[in-house]
């Protein structure tokens, strides 16, 4: 049985100027199953979902989701900075929660965690993937 995880707050973007990124404009927090909340500051930038260009019909990367692809790129980047000392199957896993406390179904959860899973582990050693042109 899960717990009550929830957003809350809102979460308050705006654009970059190379037009890939957004910054959060207001602090934005995170209330994981466990009762952990997860902070992401005002200025942090992200790149929201790091999905292949070609996926985008499918998997655009932004959408419900967004709020946990928010989560999960600062969770990564706690972790390269030295900030945070956590496996990537936690940081992932948050990811699957966050996902589901999104609104997202099944078929969206596992598909966008699996993602990470497989595809995250260059991100997670230290080199930002950069969104698909």
């Amino acid at each position: 049985m899960r717990n009550q995880a929830q957003f809350k707050d809102a979460l308050l973007v705006t654009p970059t100027a190379d037009g890939k990124r957004w910054r959060v404009a207001q602090t934005f927090h995170y209330e994981t199953d466990a009762g952990g909340v997860i902070e992401v500051p005002a200025g942090f930038t992200t790149d929201f979902a790091s999905v292949p260009r070609v996926l985008w019909p499918i998997v655009p990367p932004f959408g419900e989701y967004t709020r946990a692809a928010t989560v999960h790129d600062y969770l990564y980047d706690q972790h390269r900075q030295g900030v945070a000392h956590y496996s990537k199957a936690y940081a992932d896993a948050i990811f699957l929660e966050a996902l589901q406390d999104c609104g997202c179904g099944w078929w969206t959860s596992t598909v966008m965690w699996l993602g990470v899973r497989i595809g995250g582990r260059r991100a997670w050693k230290g080199k930002p993937c950069e969104p698909s042109d």
